[in-house]
């Protein structure tokens, strides 16, 4: 599928703009929650600035898949995944409004990891591929403290980037101390998986997605990669044509590993369309 000035347009009215969610967020929080915590605003303004200048420690973000709008959209769809959690009598025990900001910083820094250092001219951020999880939880633990969070949503946040590491078994356990947490990662992880394989330009996107790829074989080295049990595509176009592979035989394992999650969403949108599984629907011709 083309990524036409058509396909753009649905994109905006799916997905919103980075203003939309702000405010969807903001009417999750005040709905579940009972208010918007003033730090969580604060955060997210600081991470899209995060993103769009770098700041004084990093340069701003040069990779085109792991944007600023993938934060954004795995952001909205884990709040929403909570607001279902709550909402659906028999999902216990319900999440606790202390929670949340850790919920929001942790979607928001899971791929913050993929930011260069300030004044590094080499590449632009993919060789971080296989490095980029532990960077976001360093880089979201300096910014936490810069800003005063209490240390147990310190934490969590940090726990919860750990649990979207892609490249390893799912883990669960080690800091996530309580099932509220553990579902909360549950939730991220969704998210994160979701958001990509249902984005309408899902396919169109992958040359990018490759192209961060490629600059992280050359710089961990493919034989050390391999040696991690890493697979390594040679072209974006075998990205492609693996895609239904991939899609069966790791992203359905993986979601019911999770608990489903992806399945909250009814309970949010109060229907059976809601846009994620429409464009699993489009993307892969799989009914969620």
């Amino acid at each position: 599928m083309s990524c036409s000035a058509d396909v753009l347009k649905q994109l905006s009215v799916q997905w919103g703009l980075p203003g939309d969610h702000f405010e969807e967020i903001q009417r999750i929080a005040e709905a579940e929650m009972g208010n918007f915590p003033e730090n969580v605003k604060t955060l997210m303004e600081d991470v899209v600035e995060l993103y769009q200048s770098g700041g004084s420690a990093f340069e701003p973000c040069q990779v085109g898949y792991h944007t600023i709008r993938h934060a954004l959209e795995v952001t909205l769809a884990t709040c929403r995944m909570l607001a279902g959690w709550n909402r659906t009598p028999s999902a216990q025990p319900k999440i606790a409004a202390e929670l949340f900001p850790a919920a929001v910083a942790a979607a928001l820094f899971h791929d913050a990891g993929y930011l260069k250092n300030r004044n590094d001219t080499a590449g632009k951020g993919g060789k971080y591929t296989f490095a980029h999880v532990q960077r976001g939880m360093a880089m979201a633990q300096e910014y936490l403290q810069r800003r005063q969070w209490p240390e147990k949503l310190q934490h969590l946040t940090v726990a919860l980037i750990e649990a979207t590491e892609f490249h390893q078994p799912l883990q669960l356990t080690g800091m996530l101390a309580s099932a509220p947490e553990k579902n909360l990662a549950s939730m991220l992880v969704t998210a994160d998986i979701l958001v990509q394989i249902s984005d309408p330009c899902y396919f169109d996107r992958l040359p990018e997605l490759f192209a961060e790829f490629e600059e992280g074989y050359a710089f961990e080295g493919e034989a050390n990669l391999k040696n991690r049990g890493i697979r390594i595509y040679q072209s974006a176009q075998e990205l492609v044509n693996d895609s239904q592979k991939f899609f069966r035989q790791v992203v359905l394992p993986r979601l019911e590993e999770l608990g489903r999650m992806d399945l909250l969403l009814d309970r949010y949108f109060g229907d059976t369309d809601h846009p994620y599984r429409a464009g699993v629907w489009q993307n892969f011709a799989y009914r969620l």
